[in-house]
C-alpha cells in the first residue's frame, strides 16, 4: 500500500512536470541579434536626447541673461523713483557684467555698485545694442533710469556666440521704454526698434 501511493504521487509528479517546463522549452534566453538591437535603440535615443539637451541648455542660458537683465532694470528703475535720483546701469561687454550706480543725468558717478555686479551667463552675448535707433558699439554700455520712471530708450539682442546669427529665432531681444522705464523680453525674435510699445 505505502509503495502504490508511492507511485501514484511519482506519476502525479510526473503528469505535472513536464508542463511547467513546457512553457520555458523553446526559450533559454535572449538571442544575440536581439540584445544588439536593443542597445542600438537605446544608444540612439540618448545621443537624440543628449543633443537636444544641449541644444535647449544654450537657449536657457540665453533666456536666463535675457531676464536677469530685465531684472537689474527694473531694480534700477525702483531705485530711482523711491531716492528720487538717476541710477544707472551699466553694463561691461570686456568683462561680460553689469551693475547698478548711482549716478547724476550726466553719468557722474554718486556711489559706485549699489547692487553687486552680476555676470552674463558662460557663452553668451550682447550682439547689438540700440539707443533709440543708434547703435552703440562701445564696449562701455549704460541705461540710465531717471526718478521720474523714465529711462533711456534701449533695445538689446541677446544670443549664444556659437549660434547662426542670421537665425531671429537664436535671438532674445531685451526693450527698454523710455517714456516708462518699462522693460519687456521678446523671446526667440530680434526686434527691430521700432517694434512694440508699452
Amino acid at each position: 500500500m505505502l509503495l502504490a501511493g508511492n507511485r501514484i504521487n511519482v506519476q502525479q509528479l510526473r503528469s505535472v512536470q513536464p508542463s511547467r517546463h513546457a512553457a520555458c522549452r523553446g526559450r533559454r534566453g535572449f538571442s544575440a541579434l536581439e540584445l544588439t538591437a536593443a542597445i542600438l535603440i537605446i544608444l540612439i535615443l540618448s545621443i537624440t536626447g543628449m543633443a537636444g539637451v544641449r541644444f535647449i541648455g544654450i537657449h536657457d542660458r540665453t533666456e536666463q541673461s535675457a531676464r536677469r537683465l530685465t531684472h537689474a532694470f527694473s531694480t534700477a528703475r525702483s531705485m530711482a523713483i523711491a531716492n528720487n535720483s538717476t541710477y544707472t546701469v551699466r553694463i561691461d561687454m570686456a568683462h561680460r557684467n553689469y551693475w547698478i550706480d548711482e549716478t547724476t543725468v550726466g553719468l557722474q558717478t554718486i556711489a559706485a555698485k549699489v547692487v553687486r555686479p552680476e555676470l552674463l551667463e558662460q557663452g553668451v552675448v550682447i550682439d547689438t545694442f540700440l539707443y533709440g535707433t543708434t547703435v552703440n558699439t562701445d564696449p562701455a554700455r549704460v541705461v540710465r533710469f531717471f526718478a521720474d520712471g523714465s529711462s533711456d530708450d534701449v533695445t538689446i539682442m541677446m544670443c549664444n556666440e556659437t549660434d547662426d546669427r542670421g537665425d531671429a529665432s537664436n535671438f532674445y531681444t531685451v526693450r527698454v521704454y523710455g517714456p516708462t522705464g518699462q522693460c519687456r523680453v521678446f523671446e526667440k525674435q530680434r526686434l527691430e526698434p521700432s517694434v512694440g510699445t508699452l
